[in-house]
């Protein structure tokens, strides 16, 4: 269930990880401050907005109506995705994510058996974890 498991709950806050030894007390301030730098906390409390309330199938569409990001597609475009059968899209990630979210937004209009390969942080969402094929960059 994703709301026992406090790593589900906070996917982006690595300092929310239970401390075991006195090294993880001394750790915890340098990730709260590497947390804020790489706005990690910004991203949390964005999650926080939509997961509570989306499953995986909604999640990507959510997660983009909370950011105020719109995206036009014409039907023709649209209807260039097959409904079956093998496809391979490619996409750079020039603003940080936000179009691999979109790409997971007309994929799932269109077929359900979609996967996105993608950082393996990425798998740390629930909402995510089934659409993804993670990687260490």
């Amino acid at each position: 269930m994703i709301g026992t498991d406090t790593s589900l709950a906070s996917p982006f806050l690595l300092s929310r990880q239970p401390v075991s030894t006195g090294a993880d007390r001394l750790k915890r301030p340098l990730l709260i401050m590497a947390e804020h730098l790489l706005g990690l906390r910004r991203c949390q409390r964005l999650y926080d907005q939509v997961s509570a309330k989306y499953s995986e199938g909604l999640f990507a569409e959510q997660a983009l109506a909370t950011l105020g990001v719109d995206y036009q597609l014409s039907a023709h475009e649209l209807a260039r995705i097959p409904a079956s059968g093998p496809c391979i899209l490619i996409a750079n990630h020039p603003y940080g994510g936000v179009e691999g979210l979109v790409l997971m937004a007309l994929l799932n209009k269109v077929r359900p058996d979609f996967k996105v390969m993608a950082n393996f942080m990425l798998g740390r969402i629930p909402q995510l974890r089934e659409r993804l094929i993670n990687v260490d960059p």
